[in-house]
């Protein structure tokens, strides 16, 4: 027979031990989610049921038409939210890429107020785009509107700073002329 040491004797207590520890880990929210469980179904049990049986009496006690047209203006009127709702998420970028589209459709087809009414709505949103201004200062001059047009430009590109390049190349070429 082979003599053990201390250490050998130590090593099967101390796995033994682990063990011990993991069931005790495992079984202590096995025990909680049991309870939780058994309370859950227990007030499922004791109130549900009660509620159950007065809702299905009382239903049954009240006329059908009403109930149904009541049902009916609930749906409609959280259909009418969740598209009033989803409606408003277009974000703002978005609808400044629409509006230059539009113009660009509306430039297309020759349609000078189009095009003015897109560009005035992109500047609205964002008006610090300076390429809006611009497009919107050309269709004021195609239109025949020049003093419009020279006033947006000068807005543009002012004489005592730096402006929009293009709007000061505009304006050089309409003080050669």
């Amino acid at each position: 027979m082979v003599k053990r040491g201390p250490m050998d004797h130590h090593h099967f207590t101390y796995g033994k031990r682990i063990a011990r520890g993991i069931r005790a880990l495992v079984r202590k929210p096995l025990r909680l989610g049991g309870w939780c469980l058994g309370f859950c179904l227990h007030l499922v049990g004791v109130v549900g049921y009660p509620m159950w049986t007065f809702f299905r009496k009382w239903s049954t006690s009240r006329p059908f038409a009403p109930l149904a047209w009541g049902v009916l203006a609930v749906v409609a009127v959280v259909v009418v939210g969740l598209l009033a709702a989803t409606g408003h998420r277009v974000s703002r970028s978005d609808l400044v890429v629409r509006y230059r589209q539009s113009a660009a459709e509306a430039a297309a087809r020759g349609d000078a107020k189009a095009v003015e009414l897109w560009l005035e709505k992109a500047v609205l949103l964002n008006p610090n785009d300076k390429a809006f201004h611009y497009g919107l200062a050309l269709t004021a001059e195609q239109d025949g509107r020049h003093d419009r047009a020279r006033q947006i430009m000068r807005t543009l590109a002012p004489d005592d700073r730096t402006g929009y390049g293009p709007a000061h190349l505009w304006i050089a070429s309409h003080i050669a002329r």
